[in-house]
């Protein structure tokens, strides 16, 4: 082996070998003569979108005057977040063509997820998320308009004391037979 290769080589092994200690992928980590390869170049430059909406509680629904504020818009699980304004409407910018979940996190209130489609010249196609069934196609109105569903619910009624529990626990109904 030449001076060059083997070097090349313990290059590769060491990255080999750090990367998943690092969380990079293996082609981020990639380093050619010392030009790194993950980075497009500027004439390679994806076109970005922005994707708008609205968010909005039903009327039966009683809202803090600060629920806007603790709410968050997320696509793909919060690769890119946007934030809900005062009216309702929210805009998440910087998003490249591709295919996306959106969802809306409130500790308060539960809102359905939207799957998202951006084509490469900006057409935008919003459809309900079912992953029960991903094949069919619910399509939405774009511009987003989301209501929440239901307020979030975190904790069960305790259950209440009843006299049959006590009756039909099988110590007792073992017992009970004994005296018969």
């Amino acid at each position: 082996m030449k001076p060059d290769q083997s070097v090349y080589f313990l290059l590769c092994i060491i990255l080999a070998v750090l990367t998943p200690l690092s969380g990079t992928s293996a082609s981020e980590a990639v380093v050619t003569g010392g030009v790194d390869q993950s980075q497009p170049n500027s004439s390679e430059a994806e076109q970005l979108f922005s994707v708008q909406g609205k968010a909005m509680l039903r009327h039966d629904m009683h809202a803090p005057p600060n629920w806007r504020a603790n709410s968050r818009v997320l696509l793909d699980y919060g690769k890119h977040i946007g934030f809900i304004r005062e009216d309702g409407n929210f805009v998440v910018d910087g998003v490249p063509s591709g295919s996306y979940i959106l969802e809306i996190t409130n500790t308060d209130y539960i809102f359905e997820p939207v799957r998202i489609d951006i084509t490469s010249k900006g057409k935008i196609r919003a459809r309900r998320l079912n992953l029960l069934q991903p094949n069919t196609v619910n399509t939405i109105a774009y511009p987003l308009q989301l209501t929440a569903r239901q307020p979030a619910k975190y904790f069960r009624a305790r259950e209440e004391w009843r006299i049959t529990d006590v009756l039909m626990n099988p110590m007792v109904i073992m017992l009970q037979s004994g005296y018969a």
